[in-house]
């Protein structure tokens, strides 16, 4: 299954209504690798409002820098969370996978707080 499929099927699961932002950063933050989310991230964002504008009223005025902005608020609110999960799953034999995307992501917010500080 492609990125966007494993993004989609959590989201489904994981979402709920009132914050497009924190839903689409956790989907993406908690469901992929850093390879991934790194390769991936435009396309489903892309999609995500592509998504989002075929299924709202036609006053909605979302638009795909909306999208990616809201993605990028809620990264360090998806990472916080996924932290979370980490040490709720400790104990359990296939962290790696997990402890991966965590450190992947910590990586990614600590350089884009940067290049946001200049």
């Amino acid at each position: 299954m492609c990125a966007r499929g494993r993004a989609r099927h959590f989201a489904r699961r994981k979402s709920h209504s009132g914050c497009f932002g924190e839903d689409i950063a956790k989907a993406i933050c908690w469901n992929l690798s850093t390879k991934d989310r790194l390769e991936w991230t435009s396309e489903l964002l892309e999609g995500y409002h592509a998504y989002l504008h075929a299924n709202s009223p036609e006053d909605c005025q979302v638009t795909l820098d909306n999208v990616r902005k809201a993605y990028d608020m809620f990264m360090p609110v998806a990472m916080v969370t996924l932290l979370f999960k980490v040490v709720a799953m400790k104990d359990k034999e296939d962290i790696e996978p997990i402890i991966d995307r965590a450190k992947g992501l910590i990586q990614n917010v600590y350089t884009m707080t940067k290049l946001l500080e200049k």
